[in-house]
């Protein structure tokens, strides 16, 4: 009776062991798939990135309108040998659908002394491209520099209230002056100011009636992440900022509408994956949507957002 009862739990065993295996085997294309489905950024049949830059969904490019929301279409220019995502005439780096930013290349403004004719060459640089769009400079990280020993940066703000100039003044009569400003940005070689909420419009421009290069050939102004900027003497001692970009951060939303308004409207609310939540920018441009918590992926796509595979056996 014994060794009868032993042979009955042992086959009991190996059955149990069979279902599991055959579970895993079970399990794991959908795991795969779940893994697909979490890197499938973009529409069907959409591209998912340009240059090596991911282009998630709302943003696209494409003859397919449907790759895209309006406002939110990336030009993806190919010169032959490497392809550039644009968003205008601005250079994309990334773009972050949890925050709501895509950072970007903006070009530096310089003055420079020409010695052939005794006078001073200018290469200004404007934005308009954020006009009636989803787009804002973000007020909090980016800041307006302007290098040299001598020089008078201004900045022109256009915001949805009204329009008018800051700057600063960066100052210094020798090297010498520059070497305990090295790493920092106070007024020495380098100073910054912040822009206001809500810009949209940006011109950056020079004193023409201001400038010194005693120190170095150029003055330069721009604005940057001030989180990744460190001022450099080298900046203003040579010419390597010269004909450069330096990267800035949009701030982008869906519309101008707060979640509550939007989410009355099935038809073009913009949170469609079942696992994902809309939320309200403090800048006031509009909403955003994320993924639900445990959840990632893409929120704009209706299975976007993509949570853990769990199995209860």
């Amino acid at each position: 009776m014994q060794e009868i009862k032993y042979a009955s739990s042992h086959a009991y065993t190996s059955t149990a062991v069979a279902l599991f295996l055959l579970l895993l085997l079970l399990i794991s294309p959908s795991k795969t798939k779940a893994a697909e489905s979490v890197n499938n950024i973009s529409r069907p049949g959409c591209p998912e990135s340009c240059g090596g830059v991911p282009i998630p969904y709302p943003f696209g490019f494409g003859p397919n309108p449907n790759c895209f929301m309006p406002g939110f279409e990336v030009n993806c220019s190919n010169n032959g040998t490497s392809s550039t995502p644009y968003l205008g005439e601005t250079i994309v780096l990334n773009i972050s659908l949890s925050s709501g930013q895509t950072r970007v290349n903006m070009p530096v403004s310089k003055q420079c002394y020409n010695s052939t004719n005794n006078s001073v060459d200018y290469i200004e640089w404007g934005s308009d491209v954020l006009t009636s769009s989803p787009y804002m400079f973000n007020p909090e990280k980016n800041k307006f520099v302007v290098l040299g020993g001598g020089a008078i940066g201004y900045l022109k703000f256009t915001n949805y209230h009204y329009q008018y100039n800051g700057g600063c003044i960066s100052g210094g009569d020798s090297l010498e002056s520059l070497i305990n400003a090295n790493g920092s940005c106070t007024g020495i070689g380098c100073c910054q100011t912040s822009i206001p909420n809500g810009t949209y419009i940006i011109d950056v421009s020079f004193d023409h009636n201001f400038s010194n290069f005693t120190i170095g050939p150029c003055n330069y102004a721009m604005l940057t992440d001030g989180d990744e900027f460190t001022f450099d003497t080298k900046y203003i001692t040579t010419e390597q900022l010269s004909g450069q970009h330096m990267p800035a951060l949009f701030d982008w939303a869906i519309a101008n509408t707060k979640c509550a308004a939007a989410q009355t409207n099935s038809s073009s609310f913009a949170c469609v994956s079942e696992n994902s939540v809309c939320v309200d920018l403090s800048s006031g441009l509009g909403y955003i949507c994320n993924c639900s918590m445990g959840y990632k992926g893409n929120p704009y796509l209706k299975k976007g957002c993509q949570g853990p595979l769990c199995l209860s056996l």
